[in-house]
């Protein structure tokens, strides 16, 4: 089994002071060093814009980008490690790379925030995340077999999740929030699969081009959809604070609530943005709504390909 090379990434006192910084410092062959280098950022804010670029990866020696729970977002603006950035936060041309829970911005929709441009058939994933401001949320144009967003809320760009590749693209349980398009799929209709997606406000489309005829269990605040048989056209969501930027599901909405499928990527998540349980009927969209508000981890938590902690501590007057 690949070891675990973790470094930290701090304003001061960790190993690096940038995520750039960090990129530079490790960068290898990591299948040769039989490695997984994971990058654990702490809360401050982070200027300058990442290149994934130089290194050798596998699907069991990869590069990992993520943030310990209490120094990540809590679904809203500047609460946690963020990347704020004039043009592009991360660009990667690397296979076989996770980025989980981070925060991503830029002052004006200029350009991508997350840039993903591979050619080989390596797993990419971005979940958690909350991205807003840049021309693209996530734009993804590569070759490949298995990209894989899910739970991330972004809103305030201009489109949300764009995929203009071969790749066979999964796109699970994301809030997509005031963007010209939502999720805005070109190229091969097959294998471009999207489910429990909530986009709300988009000025042009929510769900443009072309899906997989499996995506299904999506919802939009306009008339258009995946076209799935269980899709939601011209709801009404209401969320805990949208003047806020809280886009967090509140107890009375009826647009996304119990109205999602379960397991929509068969086990590769069970969690929501919060890393609260989802259970029952999922909620549409990256969050779970949960009484008493979300529940934070003591330490990050990972896919379901690891059990969560089982540890909680619950947020009180959420």
């Amino acid at each position: 089994m690949a070891a675990e090379v973790i470094k930290t990434v701090k304003s001061s006192g960790g190993d690096y002071t940038s995520l750039s910084a960090w990129e530079a410092g490790e960068q290898g062959d990591l299948p040769t060093l039989d490695e997984i280098h994971i990058a654990e950022c702490y809360n401050f804010e982070d200027t300058v814009t990442v290149l994934l670029s130089g290194w050798t990866t596998d699907a069991t020696r990869y590069i990992e980008i993520r943030t310990p729970a209490s120094e990540r977002h809590d679904g809203t603006p500047g609460t946690g490690y963020r990347l704020a950035v004039s043009s592009y936060a991360i660009r990667t041309y690397e296979d076989y790379v996770r980025i989980y829970g981070i925060e991503a911005s830029m002052p004006s929709q200029n350009n991508y925030l997350m840039y993903i441009h591979t050619a080989a058939a390596g797993e990419i994933r971005v979940a958690y995340c909350l991205l807003h401001g840049g021309a693209r949320g996530i734009d993804d144009r590569s070759g490949g077999s298995g990209h894989y967003f899910y739970n991330n809320i972004i809103f305030d760009c201009l489109q949300g999740i764009v995929s203009n590749g071969s790749n066979s693209t999964y796109i699970y349980n994301n809030t997509i929030v005031d963007a010209e398009r939502g999720l805005y799929m070109l190229g091969t209709a097959t294998n471009k699969i999207a489910k429990n997606n909530l986009v709300d406000n988009p000025s042009i489309e929510a769900y443009a081009g072309v899906f997989d005829p499996t995506s299904d269990y999506n919802a939009s605040s306009t008339s258009d959809t995946t076209g799935g048989a269980n899709d939601r056209a011209s709801q009404t969501f209401t969320f805990a604070n949208a003047a806020g930027n809280d886009y967090h599901l509140a107890s009375n909405d009826a647009g996304a609530k119990d109205y999602g499928v379960s397991d929509p990527g068969s086990g590769l998540f069970s969690d929501d943005i919060d890393g609260d349980t989802r259970s029952g009927s999922w909620d549409i969209g990256a969050d779970e709504y949960v009484s008493g508000g979300p529940t934070i981890f003591p330490d990050m938590w990972h896919p379901k390909t690891e059990s969560p902690y089982p540890e909680k501590i619950e947020v009180v007057g959420y």
